[in-house]
Order: C-alpha cells, then sequence, then structure tokens
C-alpha cells in the first residue's frame, strides 16, 4: 500500500544540522532554494530518512537531499487539491535522476486512486493503488508536524525565516499540523 513519511534515526545523535554547508543561507524569497538548503542540511545531519513505498516496491529508492525537497515543492498543490475536493487530477512528479516517477491522484467520493508512471526501466506493479482520503490526509499531517518540528529543532535559521513562516502558515497546511 502506498505510503510515505519523515522518520528520525533513532540511533543518531540527536544535535541541530550543522555541517560544511551551514555556509548556505537562504536570501530572499526563492522558496525552492529555501526547500534546497533545508533538505540539504537534513540530509547532511544524517538523522532523517524520508520514505516513499508503494506500488511493489518498499521502499523506493529516494533520499532527503534531493527527492523530499522535491516532494515538498509540490505538496502545497496536492493538499489545495484535497481540500477542494479533488475535482481534477493532479500529480506528485518525483523527477529526480534516478527516481522519475509520477503519481497521479484522482478522487471518486471518499477514495483517493493513485497511479504510478514510471520513467525508467522500473515497472509499477500494481500501477494503481487506492487510500480512503482520511487516511491520505493523516499520511500528510504527520509528514508536516515531523517536518516542521524538524526544521523548528535541527534548523532554526531556516525555521526563522519569512519564507518558511508563511509557507507554513497557508491555511492547507496550518490546518493539518494544529492538533
Amino acid at each position: 500500500m502506498f505510503s510515505f513519511g519523515l522518520f528520525i534515526n533513532p540511533e543518531s545523535e540527536r544535535k541541530r544540522a550543522t555541517d560544511s554547508h551551514d555556509e548556505y543561507e537562504v536570501e530572499g524569497d526563492d522558496f525552492n532554494e529555501m526547500l534546497a538548503i533545508t533538505c540539504l542540511k537534513l540530509a547532511n545531519s544524517e538523522q532523517f530518512t524520508f520514505e516513499v513505498k508503494g506500488f511493489g516496491q518498499d521502499p523506493w529508492p529516494v533520499d532527503v537531499r534531493l527527492d523530499m525537497a522535491t516532494f515538498l515543492e509540490q505538496i502545497t498543490e496536492v493538499l489545495t487539491w484535497l481540500d477542494s475536493g479533488g475535482h481534477e487530477d493532479t500529480e506528485l512528479d518525483f523527477y529526480e535522476q534516478g527516481i522519475e516517477r509520477k503519481l497521479i491522484f484522482h478522487s471518486e467520493e471518499e477514495k483517493i486512486k493513485i497511479n504510478c508512471e514510471s520513467r525508467t526501466n522500473w515497472t509499477p506493479s500494481p500501477s494503481e493503488e487506492w487510500l480512503d482520503k482520511a487516511t491520505l490526509n493523516s499520511l500528510f499531517s504527520l509528514f508536516l508536524k515531523r517536518f516542521i518540528e524538524s526544521v523548528q529543532e535541527f534548523c532554526q535559521d531556516i525555521a526563522e525565516t519569512s519564507i518558511f513562516r508563511d509557507w507554513s502558515a497557508q491555511e492547507c497546511i496550518r490546518k493539518r499540523i494544529v492538533n
């Protein structure tokens, strides 16, 4: 069954994400740059695992640095789609070299049909999976809570930027992390 999540490695020492890349700072209001730097810092801390599974592969070959950043670039579009009732299909494109898969979400009442298309020699089997809307919302809620908490704890410099605060304050995100 399709699922995804952000996990903290239990064996790792819990410390702020510092490394040789700390000199990279978010400047201005480039959202994708902020995500790339954030995911780079979290990845270099070696404390996190981004996991996606389903469509016959558990887990997918994804990472925190690149694949989670591309996932986050698109997350508000999918959340807005879910909140609007999902009248037209929406997509999550794992476009980084090596993974190159696209998930197409189609709403049918309280269920979501997810089709997986591969642009590599890997073939999804099955190519279609179903989730309840509530289950998909729960996956997004847990992921967002862990991501935002991780940024606030491990990348405080980024958590304090206006671009991160504005992103996390969007209605489609805020309502999933408030509980």
